[in-house]
């Protein structure tokens, strides 16, 4: 078995192979370019074992910097999104509100909504919100046209420009993709924001938890379904709660906690649903974002929506071969594609940082600990139409996060299997490098390291005094 699988490899290995694939280059190579503490020997040998030609071609582009080679070989290094306005919506079902999430850091987030009317509270004083502040909207699913739709402030996120000349603690922790040049190896790496960093990557401020997830978290509470489809043990939330709570002043109510970011109690407001999103991260709790590559960014708002990127008709375009296209287009379509699907896996990589996690669960924590209060005010005030509130978001979020686990894995399978069904028929040196890449992603997602989203450190049901919360 062995004599014939040596010489099935030797039969596939060519003079470049030969020539490159040597110990003196490959161990050169790694030295200079490998992390080991990531990928040991026996991995790498492995991967050359299955991969020779791949490799050689590798070696030779960076030994001898043959423009040739490099030509043919794919090359991950630069973001696929140069300028904002490079960045188009993929097909994806992301109701129209993708560059909502992202902000850039030397501008405000993109997404202006006039308003005017709504306050928020400083202890027993008003001040009126900027006119540029922005609004999000949900609506409750199944209700009449123009019925039961909610507002809620979404708060001004801070940028780079803000805080990139302070001695600001979001800039000892910056998340980058780790290795660029390689499509296929999604690791990411922490470090220290340096000036530098700015000509190779672009950089955003992130949510740990996405205000497309609490919204949808408000939106549903009334279903009494989870994400997966299961039924709640805690839910549904009665619409009635929805119109009852929007009417709470909890800025005046005793014993309101304070709002992260304003530890001192001088900043509040009333309602519950701009108390939540406040937890989610802002000028003021400006501790709950981290900068992180913006392809990371970008791919975790279509992660967390369930949805593939890129879409399945994106991908076709751009890996389908229709006979006009140039080898420089080929090649920097098929990069758009590979680099995408690694960012879809470096978003679990990113949430499994120390940082990450610790992020993740102060903001889960102190969305609790407003929904437990304000479950606790309601319930006083209510008392024969209690609601758990604090426990159904809980249980929900959890379920939210596994489903989002389950979806990326069928979506990163499908688009590994859509990849090698429009190569088909093709043996160029740019199709081989395309299925190097989708094996790697492949084995990614075998080996299932760090491909989970950690929510065991999550308030627990049942978590919190029941009975807290004001009087009527």
């Amino acid at each position: 078995m062995l004599a014939q699988q040596v010489h099935i490899w030797n039969d596939g290995v060519d003079a470049m192979d030969e020539e490159y694939l040597q110990y003196t280059y490959i161990s050169t190579y790694i030295r200079q370019n490998w992390i080991l503490d990531w990928q040991g020997p026996s991995e790498i040998a492995l991967d050359i074992l299955c991969h020779q030609h791949y490799w050689a071609k590798r070696i030779r582009a960076y030994l001898t910097g043959d423009s040739e080679t490099k030509a043919n070989l794919m090359n991950c290094k630069t973001s696929f999104c140069e300028k904002d306005e490079d960045c188009p919506l993929d097909d994806g079902d992301l109701s129209g509100d993708n560059s909502r999430r992202h902000v850039t850091l030397f501008g405000r987030h993109s997404h202006q909504l006039s308003h005017s009317h709504h306050h928020q509270f400083k202890r027993h004083s008003l001040e009126e919100r900027g006119l540029d502040d922005d609004k999000l909207k949900f609506k409750v699913p199944g209700a009449p046209a123009g019925e039961n739709i909610y507002e809620i402030e979404v708060p001004y996120n801070p940028t780079l420009a803000d805080i990139k000349d302070d001695d600001n603690e979001l800039l000892e922790k910056v998340v980058l993709i780790r290795l660029r040049d390689d499509c296929w190896i999604p690791i990411v790496t922490v470090k220290k924001f340096i000036k530098k960093m700015l000509e190779l990557y672009k950089l955003q401020m992130e949510h740990l938890v996405d205000k497309s997830t609490l919204r949808a978290w408000y939106e549903n509470s009334v279903i009494g379904k989870l994400p997966s489809g299961a039924a709640s043990k805690y839910g549904p939330i009665p619409i009635v709660f929805l119109e009852r709570i929007n009417d709470i002043n909890f800025a005046v109510e005793p014993g309101v906690p304070n709002l992260p970011g304003s530890e001192d109690g001088l900043f509040q407001f009333e309602r519950l649903f701009d108390r939540t999103f406040e937890c989610l991260g802002s000028q003021r709790n400006y501790k709950a974002f981290m900068i992180v590559d913006a392809e990371i960014n970008q791919a975790k708002n279509y992660v967390m929506r369930f949805n593939r990127f890129p879409a399945e008709n994106s991908l076709q375009k751009y890996v389908e071969r229709d006979g006009e296209k140039s080898k420089e287009t080929i090649k920097a379509e098929q990069e758009k594609v590979v680099k995408r699907i690694r960012a879809t896996l470096s978003v679990f990589w990113y949430l499994a940082t120390p940082t990450a996690k610790e992020k993740l669960n102060k903001v889960v924590k102190d969305i609790h600990t407003q929904l437990k209060f304000a479950e606790g005010v309601y319930n006083k005030r209510f008392p024969n139409e209690k609601v758990r509130l604090a426990d159904y978001f809980i249980e929900w979020l959890k379920d939210h996060y596994e489903k989002v686990v389950a979806s990326m894995r069928t979506n990163v399978e499908s688009q590994i299997a859509q990849t090698r069904r429009l190569l088909r028929g093709f043996d160029d040196e740019l199709a081989k490098d395309m299925r190097v890449n989708m094996d790697n992603f492949e084995k990614n997602l075998r080996g299932g390291r760090n491909l989970r989203i950690d929510t065991s450190g999550f308030p627990k049901i049942g978590d919190g005094d029941t009975e807290m919360g004001g009087t009527s």
